[in-house]
């Protein structure tokens, strides 16, 4: 009677998984990318950089609207540094493969396309990264390290993302991102550095499902 029951269940959700709205979105676009850091509580100035992202991420309808939004990414961070003292610069080029999960929602305008907004937690996976400094015009670039040493950089990255976007009646769709890293990637003592970045982005939504 139970392993009826079980069955029984089992099958009512592949049914309904079957019948879930589902898509997968190729996603492209760029990144401005920036750290928040500080050393022993005072904040170091530093500037933007750009970086690219490229992945996909994969629409699981929920009920009518909501949805969750695993994704795959390569992702481009870091941040640059200048200073006017022999007219030198740092710039700090960090490569994750981000693995975000959105919670989204979606409002449809009929044949005028659809609104929607996401945020959810991500993890970053460091990949590997450069420092490019350049001191009165001579430059250097040195490889990233990731580890839990002094001088290294924390291979996890983590925090949430925000973002909202448009989505044509043909599956083509803008978004535009926030994302808020919350893991210190530095090992020194009193040292704060996290990732910030603005992204936008150009995907398009291939149905599986009709909607």
């Amino acid at each position: 009677m139970k392993k009826g029951i079980i069955l029984a269940a089992m099958a009512v959700a592949a049914a309904q998984f079957a019948h879930a709205q589902l898509s997968i979105n190729p996603e492209a676009g760029i990144n401005i990318a920036n750290m928040s850091q500080k050393i022993g509580g005072d904040k170091v100035s530093s500037s933007s950089k750009i970086g690219f992202k490229v992945g996909a991420m994969v629409d699981i309808g929920i009920v009518k609207g909501f949805y969750i939004q695993p994704g795959i990414l390569y992702s481009v961070k870091g941040t640059e540094f200048k200073s006017s003292f022999l007219n030198s610069s740092a710039k700090v080029t960090l490569n994750y493969l981000e693995i975000p999960l959105n919670f989204a929602y979606r409002y449809d305008f009929d044949n005028a396309g659809a609104v929607f907004a996401a945020v959810g937690p991500y993890i970053g996976i460091g990949m590997n990264g450069k420092t490019k400094t350049e001191v009165g015009g001579a430059s250097t670039e040195t490889d990233i390290k990731f580890g839990s040493k002094i001088g290294e950089t924390k291979k996890i990255d983590y925090g949430a993302n925000f973002s909202v976007g448009y989505i044509s009646p043909i599956g083509l769709y803008v978004r535009a991102q926030y994302g808020l890293g919350l893991a210190n990637l530095s090992n020194a003592d009193n040292t704060s550095s996290k990732n910030r970045v603005w992204g936008f982005s150009l995907g398009y939504a291939f149905e599986l499902n009709e909607r």
